[in-house]
């Protein structure tokens, strides 16, 4: 596993982007797998491309799919910060 993405003492795990190069790495996918099965908040960036890696994660039932577009990213960014912001008790 990716050392990062082992951590469990962090609330939110942020990759960008998960693409062509990292669907090669076995290690780097058996890590996001890993990752996504934890108690941690993950937000990643994915590729276009339709490689099966990619499509196993579009298709988790725990995975949430936005496109980011020029015209909705403000509005996307402000959405995201909230669904992940945790106020301190």
């Amino acid at each position: 596993m990716l050392p990062e993405l082992a951590r469990r003492d962090a609330d939110l795990i942020v990759v960008d982007e998960i693409g062509k190069m990292e669907c090669a790495s076995q290690r780097f996918c058996r890590s996001v797998e890993e990752a996504l099965e934890a108690q941690v908040g993950l937000l990643a960036t994915l590729g276009i491309s339709r490689l099966p890696f990619l499509e196993s994660v579009r298709n988790r039932d725990d995975v949430e799919l936005f496109t980011l577009t020029e015209r909705k990213r403000n509005a996307l960014v402000e959405e995201l910060y909230h669904r992940f912001h945790r106020s301190p008790h």
